[in-house]
């Protein structure tokens, strides 16, 4: 997180008391951050305000953003988001679920999705890879299939840099055209 601010702590910011007017309701320019404080000037004002973030914890403040800010009795807080520019983070203590007991989760993003972690298992009745272009790039890669493993491919190249094993119950061949095997020796039995 970028850290930019014009004093070295922010003021004690206190809660707002019962009954206090509303000094100010409307957008602000984040103009400094300090942890989740962020320093503000209003449209009708040029001087400067300190004032505690009252979102939820995924806004991470960018200098120049417009924000929804609030004061009465002093104290300002920023209530939403009118124009940001930084990323939404969600970050959890401990373990994290997303839940739609009734629904769907779809995640969708303009420039690419990220999954990272030591270990990423998807588990599904049916799973479903649709694309233009699949790259795997593994170490060690092992399917395990109980039923039927089916390709169909316009065409299938395979290069092995050392040993390519076959071995089956039965091996069937066929080809419309012709079948060509090139090697300095064939060894059968």
């Amino acid at each position: 997180m970028a850290v930019t601010a014009l004093r070295r702590t922010p003021p004690d910011i206190a809660p707002l008391q019962d009954g206090l007017q509303l000094e100010h309701f409307g957008p602000a320019r984040v103009t400094a951050i300090l942890d989740r404080d962020v320093e503000l000037r209003t449209l009708a004002s040029d001087q400067p305000h300190w004032a505690r973030l009252a979102i939820a914890g995924v806004y991470q403040p960018r200098i120049g953003d417009i924000v929804l800010a609030m004061a009465g009795g002093g104290v300002w807080y920023v209530v939403g988001i009118l124009e940001g520019s930084g990323p939404m983070v969600l970050t959890a203590p401990g373990d994290l679920e997303l839940r739609a007991p009734h629904g769907a989760i779809r995640i969708e993003a303009a420039e690419g999705c990220v999954v990272a972690g030591p270990a990423v298992r998807v588990e599904a009745n049916t799973l479903d890879l649709i694309g233009e272009t699949l790259h795997e790039e593994f170490e060690t890669a092992r399917r395990r299939i109980s039923g039927m493993l089916e390709v169909r491919a316009k065409a299938i190249t395979t290069a092995v840099v050392e040993t390519w094993r076959l071995a089956a119950q039965r091996i069937v061949g066929h080809g419309q055209d012709s079948v060509t095997i090139d090697s300095p020796s064939i060894n059968l039995g």
